[in-house]
């Protein structure tokens, strides 16, 4: 008897009908839901190709045609000469980092002017370019 109930409770939920679905389905609680054919390969006559879909995003254009400027780094100049001061000195940003007493991480910051490059950090790039310090002065001091 078991048999037959659980096979009246699937064939109620649809699950032993061969047929395809329909395209309304009655819920529980007799409203119908509109669902896509279950049959594999019916498609409604629209080939996906022809479907226009963007490939990349496009980045936004000013309404005059030209494309928006990027807002500038905070501290863009004082970022501008910390790297040139660390080219002229042949000085990496780890090294930079070492000798100043902070991480690497933010010299590299400091080098992209997303943070303000400490006064006293450029004073002391600025004589060792003129040569008024050396660089084992600096990490002694």
């Amino acid at each position: 008897m078991t048999t037959s109930s659980s096979s009246t409770s699937a064939s109620a939920f649809g699950m032993l009908d061969s047929t395809p679905r329909t395209s309304q389905n009655a819920c529980s609680n007799g409203s119908t839901l509109s669902s896509e054919p279950s049959t594999v390969g019916e498609s409604d006559g629209v080939n996906k190709s022809e479907e226009a879909m963007p490939t990349k995003t496009r980045r936004k254009v000013a309404t005059n045609g030209a494309r928006r400027k990027r807002k500038p780094r905070p501290y863009a100049d004082y970022g501008r000469e910390y790297h040139e001061l660390m080219q002229l000195l042949d000085l990496n940003q780890l090294e930079c980092g070492e000798i100043f007493g902070y991480a690497g991480r933010t010299s590299r910051r400091y080098k992209r002017g997303e943070g303000k490059v400490p006064l006293s950090t450029l004073k002391l790039m600025r004589l060792m370019a003129k040569g008024k310090l050396s660089k084992k002065q600096v990490i002694e001091a």
